[in-house]
């Protein structure tokens, strides 16, 4: 019996073929190695991007959740793993879905896309080894976008929509029918006359049975109250009887009249609660069988068998009626995964650290474990808790707390609970486990560390079959070799034919299974849980628990049991796939087996920094470098033995003495220098993985005795400590010293050291540990270590770095002892550091002079200035001088109040603390702070809390020079984000609740009604060149409106940002008090004020131009009608997004700006909405100037690519695309992205791309849009950096902006109780919509 059936792949006649496909995804995982097993260089390493990690022990494919698709996941599954279905679906072929093409522009309208898209999917899911494949084309077949994708919807409601959508799609082919054969019954109800006996029947077709659960126990009892148990309709719900004519008596009943293949069940779980007025979820106990005889149910017509069903498939939902997950309990029909629920040993490599790097975003990471690892991969390896938290949030947008914690608790405690991946020591630095990095060496985990799952791949048990079981034809095993495996064919534990690669599993290496705790449930019958991208074995026991609770039952699928399986489709995932799906899903294969075994190569690379004895002297206990030379880097892979790096040093270093010996040391470095541990050079054949080194660790290279003639203890027991002495000699006072030494020093040895010192006997001298004590250590305690204990090393002691000691003579009775003095001098002391602001010699946040200082925590601020001005040697400040806090998380504070103290000012240990010119605030006083919006300046202002709203604004408008009457201001959040209107304007500042620290924002118009938006609109002019008329200037009667330009540049100015008198007058101001916006490009046109206009957000494009139109300043201008007129929003000050669609609305449109500016165009303009209007500068050869700009129209439906694009370009221009670089200027960082291949962002760094995805000048990093200036660089031999775009501006204002972000940290501060007690607002909820394109014409085209 032949065991597999598909198609058979010549190698001879489709190498060129399978060169192409393989170059074409070629780049999909790329990665840097290196070519020689070991090199030395200067500098640091880079993390290796790792390929998507291949299936897990189940041997089955999950799919990625894309935000919110956890329901389309889980019921794609479903419909996957139902053989009739997934194998009705693979019979359909090209002659009936049409020939796509994935290639840009090609033509797949007469392609039925949602089919096609399924047939691949799951092709994906039988044979791709990877953990998890993206549904993101199929989502793409739909017509959907990114808001779809993380829009939450109803599994129940999709699995309808799906359904009209594949039979909509299927109309005029072969599978027309598919839907209604598998899924689709039909029901009976008749009403029968208790006054005449006549009967009226209705036959009505179902696609899936709603049950509703309350009150019942369970799925028989709510099918026998509908199918079985009558309604009697009398009273007020009596039944017109057509042959009595009149109402009467009748009894109503319903019988199931034919039962579809697949008979679904939806549990109506949700229900409307009138009482709260709001949706609830029904958790209630609801049993449902795994064997359903539904015959009881049905018509006396319908034979026994086709009544009998089991269950294969449960849908659960998780959560709440707002918000929840879904998963899915599906029985594997055709034996494809390898079932195993616990083993005692197993060895099978781990996934890879991190999921797909460089191939998915981090925001897209299945848990928690995996995003850390990946991030702390991208940091070196190792990185401290905080920094891991910004790089968490800067890489997601998402920080641990709000996406996280309310799951799995703090970040250190998970990273504490996960003690294989991540190692936390006492200074909180994470650093990534042997195991993880080396994964060779490992068992694999099977999903996440958080679940605490064993999974692991399990071998199948082979036993020995007949010929016959196990025959193979040559094309089956030509397929098989493709995938790259060899054929091999074993029973499983229910007798089931398994096909395996040479490995045991899809390309990875076998797994060894020692004994299992229980037998595996029959063939046929085992269970898996699908969980987006995780996959595990379960029970059908566990189904048991999903009857109730939050987390239960929400769709029940039931399979007929008189539907067989063909022994070939038996534990073998080929069977019934098409050819030219198969040949693309090995394709994939083979590059991902590429990939993977170039990343073990990368992953196993090790980076060592390299340290030698000349470099370094022994003071004290430890080693300090005395010199500067750079350090030597060495890469090896961990897999060489230890005689290769040792050849590899020696050959770098051929003048080093280092005697008859040669030793290599692990070194770190600890407070008092570097130490050394483990010596590593004992054994040269030992390989470098088992001798402890991973990747930055630092090797120190001596001969083994001694530096520069002292003799160096090694080890963990002689690692140095610093201690901190405070000691006195005879009739003088007290000194202070650090002394580095050994903590295997016994305190014997410390106290003749100290003895010798201070020239007095060891027995005579007393030493004492003050040490901080207490529940938040808040006040110091002395300890007096007795000779007693002279015997014990320091490290028994319980000493540590930077510990304060106190060494003395015996003291006089009466007199209080030295240690007793430190102690007290600590308890009310607190150490700050303090940055001069007063004096000249600072010219930036920089290059201010700092001095450490320590004052007493009950101290007011007013006295702890006059310290500190008499600290710095100044007499005298403007204004009296103030005071403000500064740290890293809330960046600079308010002035301070100078009457509290400094704990109720909240002042910490190692606080910095600003001294500024400037009076101090008074108690009545608060310190507000005003910008105008993004990337304006910020303006600080001292008001009395008393002040109005009003007279606030007022204010500011005055201060900021802001023009006109309609201003008013608005709150910001923790965020500094735009929050509520201050729209009570004869309130005070006290009654608002603000408080000192407080930013606001002064927008420009009055509060428009709800639903209304009020936009200020300019004429825009461009100059020559810009694409428009030159007469447009002349069209509007300037003596009418009285009105100046707004922004008004010469037609010539070349896009220089600024010339060099503006930055002469500006060079004496420090950086971060100049102004961003001087540097800012010149808008290439004028603005001309015209009016405003107010309309309702759902008033169209259209309509926007009308009113325009019905402005005074537009009366005396001939426009012959709207379509010559274009609208673009205008941010800050400059012509933006262009309101393409006439008849799309407002609301629609996404108007984001509260300022529109309109351009009159000699001609009737109309843009598709994939089109950019952009503008174009030529860079001069002769310097950083740029030409006057070109307006050039791009439609994206021609090519959204890079390469794409440029071509467009410099075909335009006349010019050879080979010739030309081009990037796109963001002008409000002073950056140029470059236009090309995906390869960087803004910062330089790597970008993570899913995979799949192409580079995009729509998508980041180069996110072009209508407004946009793109540079062109000529490319000849004297251009110099073919990257560089900048101009001098550019260099002025990336300094500015560097130093002003120093100066604009987030300020973190309370908002009053409103802003944290107001409701929560849901997004509205969106019905589900696919789109299916209307193929009636190919219908005809095929029945004819």
């Amino acid at each position: 019996l032949n065991t597999r059936h598909c198609i058979l792949l010549n190698k001879g006649n489709h190498s060129d073929e399978k060169k192409k496909e393989k170059d074409m995804f070629a780049g999909l995982f790329e990665e840097e190695t290196g070519q020689s097993d070991v090199k030395m260089e200067l500098g640091s390493s880079t993390a290796s991007k790792s390929p998507p990690p291949p299936r897990n022990h189940t041997q089955l494919c999950g799919l990625s959740n894309l935000g919110a698709t956890c329901y389309l996941n889980s019921l794609l599954q479903t419909l996957h793993y139902t053989p009739e279905f997934r194998e009705a679906l693979f019979s359909l072929g090209e002659d009936d879905l049409g020939v796509y093409s994935s290639d840009k522009g090609a033509d797949n309208s007469s392609v039925r896309l949602i089919p096609v898209q399924l047939q691949k999917l799951f092709a994906r899911l039988l044979i791709l080894n990877q953990q998890s494949t993206e549904v993101s084309s199929l989502t793409g077949s739909f017509g959907w976008n990114n808001s779809e994708e993380l829009q939450q919807h109803d599994v129940q409601e999709l699995n309808r929509i799906l359904f009209a959508a594949i039979e909509s799609s299927l109309l005029g082919t072969q599978g027309q029918h598919l839907i209604g054969q598998l899924y689709h019954g039909t029901s009976m109800q008749q009403v029968h006359c208790c006054r005449c006996s006549r009967v009226s029947e209705r036959v009505e077709e179902f696609q899936d049975i709603q049950v509703p659960l309350s009150g019942r126990s369970g799925l028989e009892q709510a099918l026998k109250e509908t199918y079985i148990d009558t309604e009697v309709l009398q009273g007020s719900d009596q039944y017109w009887c057509e042959g009595c004519q009149q109402l009467v008596d009748a009894v109503r009943s319903c019988r199931l009249k034919k039962l579809p293949h697949v008979l679904t069940f939806g549990l109506l779980r949700f229900l409307y609660n009138f009482q709260k007025g709001e949706r609830c979820k029904d958790t209630s106990k609801f049993k449902f069988p795994l064997e359903l005889d539904m015959a009881q149910f049905c018509d006396t017509s319908m034979m026994p068998e086709e009544a009998q069903y089991e269950l294969f498939s449960v849908v659960i939902h998780r959560g709440s009626t707002h918000s929840g997950h879904y998963t899915a309990f599906i029985r594997d029909v055709d034996d494809l995964g390898v079932w195993q629920e616990e083993l005692d040993q197993v060895q099978t490599p781990p996934p890879p650290p991190s999921p797909a790097a460089g191939q998915m975003d981090f925001i897209d990471c299945e848990t928690p474990s995996e995003l850390i690892q990946m991030v702390i991969q991208q940091l070196g390896g190792s990185a401290s808790v905080a920094k891991l938290c910004k790089a968490l949030q800067e890489n997601t947008g998402v920080s641990w707390n709000t996406r996280f914690k309310k799951q799995f608790g703090s970040i250190q405690k998970f990273l504490r609970d996960c003690p294989s991946l991540f190692h936390v020591d006492d200074t909180n630095q994470v650093t990534l486990k042997e195991s993880v990095l080396n994964p060779s060496s490992v068992p694999c985990d099977g999903g996440s560390a958080e679940n605490g799952r064993k999974g692991s791949a399990d071998e199948v048990m082979d036993v020995s079959m007949t010929t016959e079981d196990t025959e193979m034809t040559e094309l089956d095993a030509s397929v098989y070799a493709d995938i790259g495996g060899e054929v091999v064919t074993g029973r499983g534990f229910g007798g089931d034919v398994v096909p395996r690669d040479k490995e045991g599993t899809f390309g990875s290496p076998a797994s060894k299974r020692t004994k299992r705790s229980q037998p595996p449930p029959p063939s046929g019958y085992r269970w898996f849980e699908f969980n987006d991208a995780q996959v595990s074995p379960t029970t059908a026991k566990a189904i048991e628990k999903l009857y109730q609770g939050k987390q239960s039952a929400y769709m029940l699928f039931y399979r007929r049991r008189s539907l067989k399986r063909p022994l070939q489709a038996r534990g073998n995932p080929l069977y019934g796939i098409p050819e030219q799906l198969l040949r693309e899903v090995v394709t994939v294969n083979s590059v991902l087996d590429e990939e993977r075994a170039q990343h073990n190569v990368a992953i196993n690379t090790l980076k060592l920094n390299i340290h030698f004895l000349w470099q370094y002297q022994l003071i004290g206990a430890a080693l300090q470098r005395i010199t500067e030379d750079p350090v030597f880097v060495v890469r090896i892979d961990r897999r060489k033995p230890f005689s290769d790096l040792k050849a590899s040093i020696l050959e770098q270093v051929v003048s080093c003495h280092l005697g008859a010996t040669f030793a290599v040391n692990i070194a770190r470095h600890l407070a008092g220098g570097v130490h050394l541990y483990d010596t590593i050079s004992g054994d040269e054949q030992a390989v470098l993985s088992s001798l402890g080194l991973s990747d930055e660790t630092h090797l120190f290279v001596w001969n083994g005795i001694d530096v520069g003639g002292k003799p160096l203890l090694t080890g963990k027991a002689h690692e140095p400590l610093v201690l901190h002495f405070t000691y006195s000699l005879a009739d003088q006072d007290e000194r202070e010293m650090d002394v580095c030494v050994a903590k295997s020093l016994t305190l014997g040895g410390l106290r003749e050291y100290l003895a010798g010192l201070m020239d007095s006997q060891p027995h005579q001298l007393t030493i004492s540990q003050v040490r901080l004590a207490g529940r938040q250590e808040q006040h110091s305690m002395v300890m007096v270590l007795p000779s007693s204990k002279d015997k014990r090393t320091l490290d028994e002691l319980g000493l540590s770095d930077g510990d304060r000691m106190a060494a003395e003579k015996e003291a006089k009775k009466g007199v209080k002892n030295l240690a007793h003095i430190v102690a007290d001098k600590q308890n009310k002391l607190i150490s700050v550091i303090v940055e001069d602001r007063c004096s000249p010699l600072g010219s930036g946040p920089n290059s201010y002079p700092v001095y450490p200082m320590e004052t007493s925590k009950d101290e007011v601020l007013s006295s702890l200035k006059k310290a500190i001005l008499t600290k710095l040697g100044i007499s005298s400040v403007a204004d009296g001088g103030r005071l403000r806090f500064d740290d890293d998380n809330n960046g600079l504070g308010p002035p301070l109040y100078e009457n509290q103290t400094l704990s109720d000012a909240g002042l910490v240990q190692g606080q910095r603390v600003i001294m500024e010119p400037g009076p101090a605030p008074q108690q009545s006083e608060i310190v507000l702070y005003f910008s105008t919006g993004k990337m304006s300046l910020t303006y600080e202002r001292v008001f009395d809390n008393k002040t109005t709203v009003k007279e606030c604004c007022l204010c500011m408008q005055e201060r900021m020079d802001l023009k006109g009457s309609q201003w008013h201001l608005r709150k910001t959040n923790w965020c500094s984000e735009p929050a509520e209107l201050l729209d009570e304007e004869t309130a005070t500042l006290a009654q608002e609740k603000l408080k000192s620290g407080d930013t606001l924002i002064v927008e420009e118009g009055r509060l428009p009604p709800k639903g209304f938006v009020q936009l200020s609109t300019f004429l825009y002019s461009p100059h020559s060149g810009g694409g428009t008329s030159e007469d447009q200037e002349r069209a509007v009667d300037r003596s009418t409106t009285g009105r100046e330009p707004l922004l008004q540049e010469s037609a010539t100015t070349p896009l220089q940002m600024v010339d060099s008198e503006p930055q002469k007058l500006c060079s004496e101001v420090p950086l971060h008090l100049q102004s961003l916006e001087q540097f800012y490009p010149p808008v290439p046109g004028t603005l001309l004020e015209m009016g405003c206009v107010e309309l309702s957000k759902d008033a169209t494009v259209e309509d926007l131009k009308n009113m325009i139109l019905t402005l005074p300043a537009m009366q005396g201008v001939n426009v012959p009608s709207s379509s010559f007129l274009r609208v673009q929003e205008l941010v800050d000050g400059r012509p933006g997004k262009i309101l393409k669609v006439p008849s799309l609305t407002l609301r629609r449109s996404k108007l984001t700006s509260s300022a529109i500016c309109c351009m009159i165009l000699p001609y009737e303009e109309t843009l598709s909405i994939s089109s950019i209007v952009f503008n174009v500068c030529i860079k001069s050869p002769l310097d950083r100037s740029y030409g006057p700009p070109m307006e050039v129209v791009y439609d994206t439906i021609n090519g959204c690519e890079p390469h794409e694009f440029s071509g467009f370009v410099a075909r335009l221009l006349g010019l050879p695309s080979e010739s030309v670089s081009m990037a796109k200027h963001k002008y409000e960082t002073f950056e140029w992205i470059k236009i090309a291949g995906l390869s960087q962002d803004e910062g330089g760094r790597r970008r993570k791309v899913r995979t799949g995805t192409k580079a995009s000048i729509k998508n980041t990093p180069i996110f072009l849009h209508d407004g946009d200036t793109v540079g062109i660089k000529y490319l000849t031999s004297e251009c110099g950096d073919r990257d560089d775009f900048s101009t001098p501006s550019d260099d002025r204002g990336r300094a500015i902006l560097a130093t002003m972000q120093e100066e604009k940290k987030k300020r973190r501060r309370n908002k009053g109780a409103d802003i944290f007690c107001s409701s929560v607002t849901r997004r509205p909820e969106v019905g589900i919509k696919i789109f299916v394109p209307d193929y009636s014409s190919l219908r005809q085209t095929r029945q004819s």
